[in-house]
């Protein structure tokens, strides 16, 4: 095996010895606030050593998932951009939590406006395709309303339809400036809905 320069998780009995503690500490934590779950989740995966140093994602799942346990409709607390300071910040336990308290709320202001923008977006497709026979159109607009990116290939299966009819609406409303290319490829492109960063 070569060597990446990178530390690897521990493996096989000592990793799952240290899953089993780490599940059996975050079963004490049902008594927290959802919002003080999170953090408490993010310390534990550290402290656990279940990920290399420096790898932020799988303790990130975990602590978002927590927060939003028993939130109908949310399956994670979405941090966006400014979780980054919370899954690689240290200092005291209350800097921290007043970090990741301001992250929670500064992911929570940019997710909403974020589905007000999407919310807008989709009243203003369904109004541009109206005249647009059949329901394609709108089955589209659904599909990419819902995905950050879609291939067209994507969009045949989700919008249940043909393959060229997928591709000739991805052309038909990235014309009528409803959505946008953004690859720049031939082959293995990707669209989003134009206005969307």
């Amino acid at each position: 095996m070569f060597d990446t320069g990178r530390e690897l998780r521990s493996q096989g009995v000592e990793f799952d010895a240290a899953a089993s503690e780490f599940l059996e500490m975050i079963g004490t934590f049902g008594e927290l606030h959802p919002l003080l779950r999170g953090p408490a989740v993010l310390a534990m995966w550290r402290m656990a050593e279940l990920s290399p140093p420096g790898q932020v994602v799988e303790p990130a799942v975990w602590s978002a998932r927590h927060m939003a346990a028993g939130a109908e409709g949310l399956s994670f607390i979405p941090l966006g951009r400014h979780g980054r300071q919370v899954w690689t910040g240290f200092g005291s336990p209350e800097d921290r939590l007043a970090a990741h308290l301001i992250a929670v709320h500064e992911g929570a202001q940019e997710a909403r406006t974020l589905i007000l923008s999407i919310r807008a977006w989709c009243e203003q497709a369904r109004a541009v395709t109206a005249g647009i026979k059949g329901d394609n159109a709108a089955r589209v607009v659904a599909v990419l309303a819902s995905r950050p990116l879609v291939s067209a290939m994507e969009l045949e299966v989700q919008a249940a339809i043909s393959r060229p009819t997928a591709e000739r609406m991805l052309k038909r409303l990235t014309n009528l400036g409803l959505t946008r290319e953004v690859t720049g490829h031939r082959r293995f492109r990707l669209w989003t809905i134009a206005g969307r960063e």
